[in-house]
């Protein structure tokens, strides 16, 4: 599934994705995003601060955002967000650069992962 919106919240949702949304005063589903890559996986774990709901995991193997473009996020999996841990194979996605945005029922983080050779 690729993610798809209208053009008038296009602007709000591409900025949304690219900042980390940790509220200091509201609910939170996850928080400290971590990612390990092993044999075309990657291993993504996260701590959960509430255990309702699911949590959304989209990749992007790109950074056009940076210059003024937009970024094309791809769902891969959804699971509780009480499971902290989630493990996807990336062979159909190959790059040196993973863009991982994990969107939880209160909250949305992000993280980058750049392949070292």
């Amino acid at each position: 599934m690729v993610f798809k919106t209208s053009a008038l919240n296009l602007e709000n949702i591409l900025i949304k994705n690219e900042i980390d949304g940790v509220s200091l005063m509201g609910k939170i589903s996850l928080a400290h995003p971590e990612i390990n890559i092993y044999q075309n996986k990657l291993d993504i774990s996260w701590q959960n601060y509430n255990e309702e709901g699911t949590v959304k995991v989209w990749l992007c193997t790109s950074n056009n955002y940076t210059k003024y473009g937009s970024d094309q996020y791809i769902l891969l999996t959804e699971v509780p967000v009480k499971q902290k841990n989630t493990v996807i194979d990336i062979t159909k996605y190959e790059s040196i650069f993973y863009k991982i945005l994990l969107e939880g029922k209160f909250n949305s983080i992000n993280k980058w992962f750049i392949k070292e050779d």
